[in-house]
Formats: structure tokens, C-alpha cells, sequence
């Protein structure tokens, strides 16, 4: 199944406010029971990575291996509880998105220093047209808490955004009952848009160019849910024709 990432935001929002220690927190204590980095971090490794991982896993049913794919967090000793590693691991497996105007809600935003070493980081929780709403755990004096970048802020140093949609298969069938589930992208020139969501106001994913080939999962009227790449998300199905 899918990783619902409007519920992971949902997580981070309302945990604003708790107070934790510089190096403890109940985030890392919790993940510590299902030895999810291995060796315990409670008391030991600063929080603000552990934050967003916890969002994650107690959302996704709390599947230590899974939700370790989901965030590109391979399984080895001190995985992700690092905003260096985690960087490391988003861009191994494509997952880095380096330009704000491309990151949406739900995306790990990382922080860096002026001399460009990242060490801090959050998850959007929404954005609009000055810049991104960021939950940040560990940060105001060891607190979650809610703030706000503009898109030019030079402290961004990109952001990572997990697989959501990695073991959807599992739960969902495609489309198939006659005919090709596969569908060329048929605009007349300019690209597709790949959203989020079915809806004109949903955040786009990626640009899909004419003659591209997607699969559909779902046919929902006026809306597609289709696979594009390793990607899915929703686009107008006026737009796409058997393959």
C-alpha cells in the first residue's frame, strides 16, 4: 500500500510544540523499539532526521524494512539518522530535488551552513507563492515547531522526497478488465502535468512530454491515477490514448 503523505503532514503539524532534549526525544525512543536504526539513538543522536522518519513509520503501519525503502534508507547501521546520510541516500536513488520551484508538500527539506554542509532538516507542510510552511523537530530550543522560508532563502540546500508510492501494487490492481493498460501522453505541444492529486490546484510532480508512455492504475472520470517512470500521480485522461 501507499503512504499517505497528507497524513505524515498531518503527523508533523500536530506534534508543533513538543519539547525534547538536545540529543532525546520520544520520537527516537519510539523508533528505538523496533531497532530501526540499529543501535539506539535515544540520547545519542540529535532528533531533527529522527522527526521525519517517525512521521513516516507510524503512518506506514510501523513496517521497519518498508518504511526504510520508502526513505531510501538502506539497511545499515546508523541509516538515516543523519541529515548527511540521508542527503547521500536521496540522491543515490534520484530522489533530490535541488530547485524549490519543483518540491511539494510532504518533501524532507534540508538545511545548510554557509560553508554548504547540511545539518538540520524538516518536512513542508504546505507552500505558497513566497515560500514553503516547515515542521521542524529539534530546532527553537529542542521543540518541534512551524516556520516559514521564502523560496530564495539561502539556508534551503534541497530536498528529498520519499517513494510514497512504492508498494502501492500491493493493494491496487491496474485497470485492465479489456484493452492495454498503456497510454501515450497526447498533448498537442507542450507537456502533461503529473500531479499529486486529482485536482488543477494539486502540486505537479513532473512534466510528462508528448508521446511519453505511462500505465494507467485507475480510470476516475475526467481524472487518471497513471505510473510514469517510477512516479504516480493523477493527470486529465482527455490527454492520454491506448499505446
Amino acid at each position: 500500500m501507499k503512504v499517505d503523505y497528507k497524513k505524515v503532514v498531518a503527523t508533523a503539524l500536530s506534534e508543533v510544540g513538543y519539547q525534547g532534549t538536545s540529543t532525546s526525544s520520544k520520537y527516537s525512543a519510539y523508533l528505538d523499539k523496533f531497532k530501526f536504526y540499529n543501535y539506539p539513538k535515544n540520547g545519542a543522536a540529535s532528533w531533527c532526521a529522527i522527526f521525519y522518519d517517525y512521521c513516516v513509520f507510524v503512518n506506514n503501519g510501523e513496517q521497519v524494512d518498508k518504511t526504510r525503502a520508502i526513505l531510501c534508507e538502506p539497511n545499515v547501521d546508523n541509516c538515516g539518522a543523519g541529515c548527511t546520510q540521508k542527503v547521500q541516500y536521496y540522491k543515490s536513488k534520484g530522489r533530490w530535488i535541488s530547485q524549490p520551484s519543483k518540491a511539494t508538500t510532504g518533501d524532507e527539506i534540508f538545511f545548510k551552513k554557509s560553508n554548504g554542509a547540511v545539518y538540520h532538516t524538516g518536512i513542508v507542510v504546505d507552500w505558497d507563492s513566497k515560500g514553503f510552511y516547515v515542521v521542524e523537530g529539534n530546532t527553537n530550543g529542542n521543540k518541534v515547531a512551524k516556520k516559514f522560508y521564502s523560496y530564495s532563502d539561502p539556508k534551503i540546500a534541497g530536498f528529498g522526497r520519499p517513494d510514497w508510492y512504492k508498494y502501492e501494487d500491493e493493494a491496487e490492481k491496474p485497470a485492465a478488465s479489456s484493452g492495454s493498460t498503456k497510454y501515450i501522453v497526447n498533448t498537442k505541444s507542450d507537456p502533461l502535468r503529473l500531479r499529486a492529486y486529482g485536482s488543477l490546484s494539486a502540486p505537479t510532480i513532473c512534466l510528462m512530454k508528448k508521446g511519453s508512455e505511462v500505465t494507467m492504475i485507475q480510470d476516475l472520470g475526467d481524472w487518471a491515477k497513471v505510473k510514469y517512470k517510477t512516479m504516480i500521480g493523477y493527470c486529465y485522461k482527455s490527454y492520454l490514448k491506448k499505446a
